[in-house]
């Protein structure tokens, strides 16, 4: 019996492991926790929210997850807590794909006019849609035209259709948000995402402060 704990239990870490390596978070991603994030005044709902999800996740049906957009001013933590989100699933030995929205649709960008590359655009799109778990890193960010417009649409349209949900991290206010997206898109992160703003100052920017009047961090 405890021998076949243990194979299952390596086996379900190598499958956790796999899962990791196709989720594209990187290293410092893949070091964020609920436990080294630092809760500050404002925070308070966004860190309540995002470990709802992890709790949704646990116990309901994959297809009655609720998603959340998270917003407010660059440095306060959302990434952090966005990646935490992340890890926690993935540790539950459920799919997930992380992207920055800018570097993602560059890398949808490479993949034109290029027979060399692996990877095409449908390749990747269907990996966002079908991960149990997608995050979209710094929406808005991404300079607007009609086809980041048409792509980001496709990704969350395919999403709502399929019953999946989204997690959203924006530094823009929501009607920035809207004009840098489109309407289409932003009226189907309206009815899909749960709307949170994370009200904590800069963290980025109480570490510099520190370290130029010479204290620890």
């Amino acid at each position: 019996m405890e021998l076949e704990l243990k194979r299952k239990e390596r086996e379900r870490l190598s499958f956790c492991q796999q899962l990791i390596e196709k989720s594209g978070m990187e290293s410092k991603l893949l070091q964020s926790t609920f436990g080294n994030w630092k809760k500050t005044e404002g925070t308070e709902m966004v860190y309540q929210k995002t470990n709802q999800i992890i709790k949704h996740f646990k116990t309901e049906d994959l297809s009655n997850i609720p998603g959340l957009l998270l917003f407010g001013i660059s440095g306060n933590g959302k990434t952090h807590l966005a990646a935490a989100v992340a890890n926690e699933i993935l540790s539950q030995g459920h799919s997930v794909v992380f992207q920055n929205v800018p570097d993602l649709l560059s890398k949808i960008r490479t993949t034109f006019n290029n027979p060399e590359k692996k990877e095409t655009e449908n390749k990747i799109i269907n990996r966002l849609i079908n991960a149990d778990l997608l995050i979209l890193d710094d929406m808005g960010a991404e300079k607007w035209s009609e086809w980041v417009e048409a792509t980001l649409y496709q990704v969350i349209d395919r999403r709502y259709r399929s019953l999946k949900p989204l997690l959203i991290t924006t530094n823009n206010e929501l009607t920035m948000l809207q004009k840098a997206i489109g309407n289409r898109t932003y009226d189907r992160l309206l009815e899909m995402c749960i709307i949170v703003q994370n009200k904590g100052k800069s963290y980025r920017r109480s570490i510099a402060q520190k370290r130029i009047q010479g204290e620890k961090p």
